[in-house]
């Protein structure tokens, strides 16, 4: 319940990134890209911007990942850029922002990075910044990868990317009900301002 899900689609995202964090600077934050070289080019932008900020993805050495993490646990950055490789195994509970600055592959992931905020029960939020081409990427990403997607798998992850889609495109629709619906449960009453 303390958990805010709040979604963007700026003509440009980095824009809105840098505009979010200076509203919000008392907040520790998670910012998520797809690519190692998205978190490079964030990260880059962000500190020549003047936020103490970390990045961590796959093809960095496990001494400068720890570092990177580190830095973000000891607040001597308070955000992170990083791909889905940061996360797993770390709990962190006074974590603020988790921003996507791009989708993931569908409303599971997306759900389950998002839930990395506010762990301690303290008000956080969940952004998603997203542009409808992101989509088009993400169902060639899948289509692509048939070859290792057979049958109902390949049907699960694409409906699992349209819901994601549906989840940032509706409106007028709790997204908590959104989720809901899309992990089997009843969708229950609207959330009142938690999205």
């Amino acid at each position: 319940p303390n958990l805010y899900f709040e979604v963007q689609a700026p003509g440009d995202k980095y824009a809105a990134l840098r505009e979010y964090l200076f509203s919000h600077p008392d907040r520790s934050g998670i910012v998520y890209c797809l690519t190692r070289k998205t978190v490079e080019e964030v990260t880059a932008r962000l500190c020549a911007d003047g936020f103490a900020a970390a990045r961590y993805h796959a093809g960095m050495t496990n001494e400068e990942r720890r570092q990177s993490q580190n830095d973000f646990i000891y607040d001597a950055a308070p955000v992170i850029v990083a791909t889905n490789a940061f996360g797993l195994g770390v709990n962190i509970p006074d974590i603020r922002l988790v921003i996507h600055h791009a989708p993931l592959i569908g409303l599971d992931d997306y759900t389950q990075e998002a839930g990395r905020a506010g762990r301690d029960g303290k008000k956080s939020t969940a952004l998603l910044l997203w542009h409808e081409y992101d989509f088009t990427i993400d169902r060639r990403l899948i289509k692509e990868n048939q070859m290792e997607l057979k049958g109902a798998e390949l049907k699960e992850r694409l409906h699992a990317l349209e819901a994601l889609h549906d989840y940032a495109c509706e409106n007028h629709k709790c997204r908590w009900c959104m989720i809901r619906e899309f992990f089997g449960e009843k969708s229950g009453k609207r959330c009142k301002k938690r999205c």
